[in-house]
């Protein structure tokens, strides 16, 4: 209810963001699976989540860092804003959280390079995204991010009043990690499947992945 509520507030500022979506023949026909994308500013996640939140009626859940939930407090953040929140300590916790989101029905939304990077290539993926997958079984959906409206708050404000920039969403073909399951899930395997999915992101968001 409260993330329907935050929904409707937010909308316009939202959508006026928003520019072109391609590869939407790609996505399944209903939740759950998870989604991997770049992240490239601030408002990635907001207008990511509220196309998927409109073509699907239900909402995406997103691993957010703390510096992004602890004014709201971990309850709020989860209800308002449809975030899972990481804390570093308590990594599997959060791995855990993730699988039974995507169990009842959801979406969970996953930025592998861990925080917003505008620069002209990808950084090291790290290993959650791979782990959620490997545990859950369910089918990986990449997304390019192309966005034009700034990494910070402050840039993202400039350019919404502005109107003239947007942020692009690029959908890829589901990630299959089939070839990793059955096999002891140790560091080398979640290097592998990391480098997996980021090579799918690069050739959405058109940066490459050297790692």
């Amino acid at each position: 209810m409260l993330y329907r509520t935050a929904y409707r507030v937010l909308h316009t500022v939202i959508r006026r963001m928003t520019g072109s979506v391609n590869g939407t023949e790609y996505l399944p026909e209903r939740p759950n699976f998870i989604i991997v994308a770049n992240h490239e500013g601030f408002m990635d996640a907001p207008v990511l989540s509220m196309f998927l939140f409109e073509r699907y009626h239900r909402e995406p859940y997103f691993i957010t860092l703390q510096e992004m939930w602890r004014v709201l407090g971990k309850r709020l953040a989860r209800s308002l804003l449809g975030m899972i929140p990481m804390e570093q300590n308590r990594k599997t916790a959060v791995i855990d959280e993730a699988v039974a989101t995507l169990r009842r029905g959801r979406m969970v939304g996953i930025f592998p390079e861990g925080h917003r990077n505008p620069d002209s290539a990808l950084i090291a993926g790290k290993t959650g995204a791979a782990r959620i997958a490997l545990a859950s079984g369910m089918p990986v959906i990449p997304v390019g991010i192309r966005n034009e409206t700034g990494r910070t708050f402050g840039q993202a404000w400039q350019s919404f009043r502005q109107g003239s920039r947007r942020i692009h969403l690029t959908f890829g073909p589901a990630i299959s990690l089939t070839e990793f399951f059955g096999r002891p899930v140790d560091k080398p395997l979640l290097v592998s499947a990391t480098r997996k999915l980021m090579q799918a992101i690069s050739a959405l968001c058109g940066k490459p992945y050297n790692f």
